[in-house]
């Protein structure tokens, strides 16, 4: 069995970062469009919820043939290459509408509470054979935390870019509102 604990405190620490950005974010930030073809902040967190890797760190496994981390560098080199922009799989697509702030951290921190409990206490070494990963195949519970991590650092990348163009827009927007009331 896999010492589980080096996996849970990098997907801690990566998700706390996560949750503590979108905290950062006011409700209407969480919900403007920063620039044309982007998602919105909150979109990003409910691809996030969608995507979750809880079941597959707590669903059924299968004895794994092969080294638990084999695929790690794979998974990590197609999240962390930040050259590529990436299409979600529809399955994981975000619905285009207003979310709530509160709803959606708290669906995020139960979601990451569960996931959390699962890295420790599952056999992280085993398959997970219900779902095969896109273009890559079956992964253990090892390699879909590494996905989870990798996922999420792309995300909160993505996530500090939203939060700077919509604080700018924000910005410009209180100026304008300033200049016309003293106009």
């Amino acid at each position: 069995m896999i010492n589980n604990q080096a996996a849970y405190q990098e997907y801690t620490s990566t998700y706390r970062e996560l949750l503590q950005l979108l905290s950062a974010f006011s409700q209407e930030q969480l919900n403007t469009v920063p620039f044309e073809g982007s998602w919105t902040a909150a979109q990003v967190g409910q691809h996030l919820l969608q995507g979750t890797i809880a079941d597959a760190v707590d669903g059924p496994g299968v004895p794994t043939q092969r080294a638990p981390d084999e695929k790690k560098a794979i998974i990590e080199g197609i999240f962390l290459d930040f050259t590529t922009k990436l299409q979600s799989p529809d399955f994981v697509l975000p619905e285009a509408k207003e979310y709530d702030k509160q709803n959606l951290l708290h669906a995020m921190e139960a979601t990451v509470s569960r996931t959390e409990k699962a890295i420790q206490t599952q056999d992280l070494s085993m398959t997970y054979a219900e779902f095969d990963f896109p273009q890559v195949g079956p992964l253990t519970r090892l390699e879909w935390v590494c996905f989870g991590v990798a996922h999420a650092k792309r995300h909160i990348r993505q996530l500090r870019n939203i939060y700077e163009h919509v604080a700018e827009s924000v910005k410009h927007k209180a100026q304008s509102i300033k200049h016309k009331a003293e106009g």
